[in-house]
């Protein structure tokens, strides 16, 4: 049991990660993001592929975060200007188009197998399971905890400002004198690279990386977490990746202790779909409003 919760705030804090960076992107820049599960599976093929060749976990996971906002800012570029609907559907249709890729390059992603024996940042060898599953629960929440700090700062100060403007109404913000195309390829980048952050970790955690980890169900996932939070709050990302997580991993032993005739991943959708529906309809802002700023 104890392994069991140490696992599942893992995949919590993880998945807090994804969510932050959706919230950056969608949440205070109004940029319709359907390709989070891409840099999600860059940071991951990135960290493994530098940690095989022998280097250590924490420089492939610079390499992660960096490569991540270099392929966000340059795939932003000839994107941006489009418009939203569109900019989804793009970005959805990059997500499976780097995935197929992937899956059938055999000389760096090793093809529909993935890439297996990935170097983890605590080896297990000389540790016990439970210590091993403190350490990375520790080293995640590192990494959340240095995410959050950032976005805090970074939206409460006028550079944040912008980018609600942005959200708002894009056309004024222009007529302002401020270059809405720059924030908005800084914010998508930074998104891009807490997302090769989240890949990264989990890339070391389970030891292999496979493009059958991020199929586009990852970022809807993803969505559902960031809506039901609070897009546009940065402490309801985290608590909408809580309340999601801990719905997947509650249904998952409900069946020892309740006999219900149906498989626990269909009940955990059946539920997830009343939540987002209940959610839409009566709680449109999630769970925590956003923090409106007040200038004096």
């Amino acid at each position: 049991m104890i392994a069991f919760i140490l696992d599942t705030l893992i995949w919590i804090a993880l998945y807090s990660i994804l969510s932050l960076s959706l919230s950056i992107e969608y949440g205070f820049t109004g940029i319709i993001n359907f390709g989070k599960a891409l840099f999600f599976m860059i940071g991951a093929y990135v960290s493994a592929i530098v940690t095989l060749s022998g280097l250590n976990y924490f420089i492939g996971l610079l390499f992660a975060i960096l490569f991540s906002a270099l392929i966000g800012l340059i795939l932003s570029i000839p994107m941006i200007k489009i418009r939203e609907d569109y900019f989804a559907i793009v970005t959805l249709a990059l997500n499976e188009c780097f995935r197929i890729i992937l899956k059938n390059e055999y000389w760096i992603a090793g093809g529909p197998i993935g890439l297996k024996n990935i170097p983890s940042a605590f080896p297990l060898k000389n540790l016990s399971y439970e210590i091993f599953l403190l350490l990375n629960l520790l080293l995640i929440i590192g990494i959340l905890l240095s995410f959050y700090s950032i976005l805090r700062i970074m939206i409460n100060s006028p550079y944040g400002r912008i980018l609600r403007a942005i959200r708002e109404d894009e056309l004024l913000t222009q007529t302002l004198g401020k270059n809405t195309f720059k924030y908005k390829t800084q914010a998508f980048a930074i998104g891009s690279a807490m997302a090769g952050a989240a890949g990264s970790f989990l890339s070391q955690y389970i030891g292999y990386v496979s493009t059958d980890l991020f199929l586009s169900t990852t970022t809807f996932t993803i969505w559902i977490m960031c809506i039901i939070g609070g897009p546009s709050n940065i402490n309801g990302a985290i608590i909408g990746a809580l309340f999601m997580r801990g719905i997947e991993r509650g249904t998952r032993i409900l069946k020892d202790y309740v006999n219900i005739p149906i498989d626990p991943n269909n009940f955990m959708f059946i539920i997830t779909g009343i939540l987002m529906v209940l959610f839409i309809m009566y709680k449109p802002e999630g769970i925590l409003k956003e923090k409106r700023m007040r200038i004096e």
